[in-house]
C-alpha cells in the first residue's frame, strides 16, 4: 500500500470521527520549505528514509486509538495501520506523538507517573540478595524487585552503586524499566537500536541486551495493558 496524502486525509477524518470532533488538527502540504505540517508540528519530508505522509498517518491512527476503548480500527483503518506498522521507528514514535496528544486532550490535567500510578494501584517490593563487584570493578548492591498491578507481576533486577543506600522507589523503577525497554521495541531491529547510541558497530551493545529489553517491555505490556503501558511513557516522572 502507498501512503499518500489521501490517506493521511482518511486517517485524519477518521480521528475526528472517533473523538466526536475533539481531535481536529489541519494537514497540509508548505511547498515553500519542503515540510508538511499537523496543527503547527513541523514534519521533515524524510527521515531514515520515512515520508512525512507516513509520519503523519501515524499521527493521526496514534490519536484515533485514544478514543477507541479497546475497540478494534475498522477494516480500512486497520489495513493503514498494519502497513504503518511495518514503517519503523520513525512511524511508531509519530504514532505514539498522537496518542500523547489526544491523551492531553482528553485528559487535561494531566497526572505525573507518580500520580498515575498510585492511583492505578500500583505497588513494588525489593529484596536485596547481594552485594558484589562486577568485571569493571563497579561495586554495587542487587536488588531483586516486583512490580504488582491487578493481580499480576512481573520481577527483575536492579543494580544500586555501592554508594547509594536506598532500596529501589516505585516512580523512579517503573520509569527506568518503562524507558529502558521502550526504545528497543520501537527499534525495527538490533542494528536500528544499537546505532542509536553509537555509530560505530565496534561499540554497539551486546545483542542480548537489545533482547533482553525487548522482552521487558512485552512483559510490562502484559503487566500493564499497552494502552498503561503508553501512558506511563508519556508521564512526567520528575513531578
Amino acid at each position: 500500500m502507498r501512503i499518500t496524502a489521501t490517506t493521511v486525509q482518511t486517517a485524519a477524518n477518521y480521528a475526528k470521527e472517533v473523538s466526536n470532533g475533539a481531535f481536529n488538527l489541519a494537514y497540509h502540504a508548505n511547498p515553500g520549505d519542503g515540510r508538511r505540517y499537523v496543527d503547527g508540528q513541523s514534519m521533515t519530508l524524510s527521515w531514515k528514509g520515512r515520508n512525512a505522509a507516513v509520519l503523519a498517518t501515524a499521527y493521526y491512527l496514534g490519536a484515533a486509538r485514544t478514543y477507541m476503548d479497546g475497540k478494534p480500527f475498522p477494516a480500512e483503518i486497520e489495513a493503514i495501520r498494519a502497513e504503518i506498522h511495518g514503517r519503523g521507528t520513525a512511524a511508531a514514535s509519530s504514532y505514539n506523538d498522537g496518542k500523547q496528544a489526544a491523551r492531553g486532550k482528553i485528559d487535561a490535567d494531566a497526572k505525573t507517573l507518580a500520580q498515575l500510578l498510585t492511583a492505578d494501584g500500583v505497588t513494588l517490593t525489593s529484596e536485596h540478595i547481594a552485594t558484589g563487584t562486577d568485571g569493571d570493578g563497579w561495586e554495587h548492591h542487587e536488588y531483586r524487585v516486583t512490580l504488582a498491578y491487578d493481580g499480576r507481576t512481573y520481577t527483575q533486577t536492579v543494580l544500586h552503586g555501592i554508594g547509594n543506600e536506598d532500596a529501589p522507589e516505585l516512580t523512579e523503577t517503573t520509569h527506568m524499566f518503562i524507558s529502558q525497554s521502550r526504545t528497543a521495541l520501537l527499534a525495527d531491529s538490533y542494528e536500528d537500536w544499537a546505532s542509536d547510541y553509537s555509530s560505530d558497530p565496534a561499540e554497539w551493545m551486546p545483542e542480548k541486551t537489545y533482547a533482553d529489553n525487548v522482552a521487558m517491555g512485552k512483559a510490562l505490556q502484559a503487566l500493564f495493558g499497552e494502552e498503561r503501558f503508553e501512558r506511563y511513557a508519556m508521564a512526567d516522572h520528575d513531578g
